[in-house]
């Protein structure tokens, strides 16, 4: 009985870890995906205000 409940502990525990680690993961690729978005909107943007056009990429 009390090995029944050890070995329920360890499973509990592992779970709790194995899922610690994957929603941290999912986090990190959602943040860096967000990132990645937002460095394109800033260079587009900013390529807006410089006026560089598809003609003019010498003055960018």
């Amino acid at each position: 009985m009390i090995v029944n409940i050890l070995k329920r502990r360890q499973v509990v525990e592992a779970r709790g870890e194995a899922q610690a680690i994957y929603y941290s993961l999912a986090n990190y690729r959602s943040e860096k995906a967000l990132h990645v978005l937002n460095s394109a909107a800033i260079s587009a943007r900013l390529q807006e205000d410089l006026g560089c056009s598809s003609e003019a990429k010498s003055r960018c």
